[in-house]
């Protein structure tokens, strides 16, 4: 049981680094194309009030070459969220924020020694403290590292001591406040995915990992509007598993389980466009809803799924109809309408799903023909009570 625990824990730690992961990532690309942006405009106002005259050079070079940073670091960090490469994102941001935060405390120095000015030193700090998300160890490294090259700097230049001072009391300032806002940021990623969790867990069914009546019901009403719009047809296939309670009876419920569980993966796996929905709607019965597709596309899908699943073969309990685990589906079609609404399309396609349940079933009933089998790649069909 504590190894069970502690397996949890961590991977609901390595989640949690994972999404911090992902989140400096991408605010240091946004804070890469801000910089670009902001970078030539700040030389262009330096240039025009004469801010660094007496080293115009040095600070174009400087400037240029934080702008080929910035821009190489837009790039590379707009590729690594793209192609998901998870494993180097600590790195690319650690070095980015790092690079970053050291040229703003250089500039800090600078504008300390020619205007007296802290501004820019203190705006360093908000930005380490509001913009990367770094646990304690990266953050005390950071914070370490800023106070040596800021002192460093001092002296170099030969600034106030009272610069030292100052720098004392902001980065201690900084250790707490950074430490808070890492803390804040945690509980309010923990409460998110929780959220998002339980949201999932109540509009996705526990066993076979489908959508549930719920979520069908929450997805159906925003399809429902746009194809209403639109004049999108929709389709829904009801499907009822053959005399389950005969399997469950004979060879249990954990055994009943894990049928329900291939049946759930071969309607997947036959219905697998993003907009398919494939629900269980309780027990034995699950449904396909399906959009933009004409009846000749949807009866193809139903006869695919029907043949799908007997492929599994699934040795039944009852060989009435077959030695395989097999279903029966009712297929209805519509384009919506203001007075026709999608409970009323699933009513229809429950009253053909009771026509093929009647009729013998392992079959497909749509538009009142009943369909058995495929022969020379069209659906035959078969006349019905």
């Amino acid at each position: 049981m504590w190894g069970k625990t502690m397996g949890v824990s961590s991977h609901k730690e390595e989640a949690f680094n994972n999404g911090i992961d992902e989140i400096n990532v991408t605010r240091a690309l946004i804070s890469s194309v801000l910089f670009s942006v902001a970078i030539p405009f700040i030389v262009l106002m330096s240039h025009l009030f004469k801010v660094f005259d007496l080293f115009a050079w040095v600070t174009l070079l400087t400037s240029v070459l934080a702008e080929l940073f910035q821009m190489a670091c837009v790039l590379m960090l707009y590729l690594l969220l793209k192609n998901k490469q998870m494993d180097r994102y600590k790195t690319a941001y650690v070095m980015y924020y790092g690079t970053t935060i050291a040229a703003i405390m250089c500039a800090a120095s600078m504008d300390m020694n020619y205007h007296g000015s802290e501004v820019l030193y203190i705006a360093a700090c908000a930005y380490f403290i509001f913009v990367p998300i770094f646990d304690e160890k990266i953050r005390t490294f950071f914070i370490v590292g800023q106070t040596i090259l800021m002192v460093s700097l001092i002296l170099v230049l030969n600034l106030k001591l009272r610069y030292l001072f100052d720098i004392t009391i902001v980065q201690l300032g900084t250790v707490f406040v950074s430490k808070y806002q890492y803390n804040l940021t945690k509980r309010i990623e923990e409460t998110s995915k929780n959220l998002k969790r339980k949201t999932l867990y109540s509009e996705q069914d526990a066993l076979t990992g489908l959508t549930n009546r719920r979520g069908l019901k929450k997805k159906a009403e925003l399809i429902w509007s746009y194809c209403q719009r639109k004049k999108v047809p929709v389709g829904i296939i009801a499907l009822d598993i053959d005399f389950f309670k005969k399997y469950n009876d004979k060879f249990g419920h954990l055994e009943g389980d894990k049928c329900l569980k291939v049946i759930a993966d071969t309607l997947k796996e036959s219905a697998k466009r993003s907009s398919d929905i494939v629900t269980r709607t309780g027990g034995e019965e699950f449904l396909v809803f399906v959009q933009d597709i004409t009846p000749k596309e949807i009866l193809s899908l139903a006869l695919r799924i029907r043949t799908n699943i007997e492929k599994q073969s699934i040795i039944h309990a009852y060989c009435g109809i077959s030695k395989y685990v097999t279903v029966s589906m009712g297929i209805s079609t519509t384009i919506p309408k203001f007075n026709y609404e999608f409970n009323d399309l699933y009513d229809e396609a429950d009253r053909a799903l009771y026509q093929a349940k009647k009729n013998g079933r392992n079959c497909v009933v749509f538009d009142g023909n009943l369909y058995g089998r495929i022969k020379d790649g069209m659906p035959q069909i078969i006349g019905m009570e």
